[in-house]
């Protein structure tokens, strides 16, 4: 086998590194992905992210899909002071019963299958670090029109004006289907983030690797098969952060 090959196998063969998180600074920074989820269309999915904080401001956004609406009060997934919560089709349920804004890098899953825009929906959970929380009311979500998720995919902020978030993210994946419980314990791998390309995910921000600057704005490269490139506002070269789980 000639070198010239032996090099491009070694380069397609590089192992699985992270290296990289993103500094939201909870006052106007924010990453619009690009990414647009309309559960009319596709009622299923399935969205994780890791993330660090020590903020316990209320009614603001880690992640978000805004509602038909356009209303943060139905919309995923959002901090109210040291828990996460996600809505059902009438309101928000907590989704974590333990405070979450502890420094610490944690693991955040949630798959909904919505059931279209007029019925019931049939699954709505929350992992926290691999686990299935146990505080839902209830996993089956209620039938109205008023509540579907049907909007652009925004890391740091509700919809890109208001409510921002403080807090060093990472791994930002998503995907229209719902995932098994066989892929959330591989991807919470014990703590520490896992390659997703084997599980397919339509869209997938690294929060660094293969990221470029610009000398104004980072472009997050979508490494799932969506192809929509996240890019920063209001962000600075210094956001990008070697500060990640581990």
């Amino acid at each position: 086998m000639s070198k010239y090959y032996t090099t491009i196998l070694n380069v397609l063969a590089a192992p699985y590194t992270n290296e990289y998180s993103m500094n939201f600074d909870g006052i106007d920074e924010d990453i619009p992905t690009g990414y647009t989820y309309d559960a009319t269309a596709t009622p299923n999915l399935s969205l994780s992210f890791w993330f660090r904080t020590t903020s316990s401001a209320l009614f603001e956004f880690p992640v978000s899909i805004k509602t038909n609406g356009g209303l943060y009060n139905s919309s995923i997934v959002m901090m109210y002071g040291t828990r996460l919560l996600i809505q059902d089709r009438t309101g928000w349920v907590f989704g974590t019963n333990t405070s979450i804004n502890d420094g610490n890098w944690h693991n955040i899953i949630v798959t909904a299958a919505y059931g279209g825009n007029t019925t019931a929906g049939t699954d709505l959970k929350i992992y926290l670090d691999g686990n299935l929380t146990p505080d839902l009311s209830t996993p089956t979500m209620d039938s109205g029109t008023n509540s579907y998720l049907d909007g652009e995919l925004f890391i740091g902020s509700f919809n890109g004006t208001s409510k921002w978030y403080e807090m060093n993210c990472d791994e930002v994946a998503v995907w229209e289907s719902i995932l098994a419980p066989s892929d959330i314990t591989a991807i919470y791998n014990s703590g520490v983030p896992n390659n997703l390309s084997s599980l397919s995910p339509v869209g997938w921000w690294r929060m660094g690797e293969k990221a470029t600057w610009d000398g104004s704005k980072w472009t997050l490269v979508d490494q799932g098969s969506g192809g929509n490139n996240g890019e920063s506002v209001n962000m600075v070269e210094a956001d990008r952060e070697e500060d990640v789980p581990s």
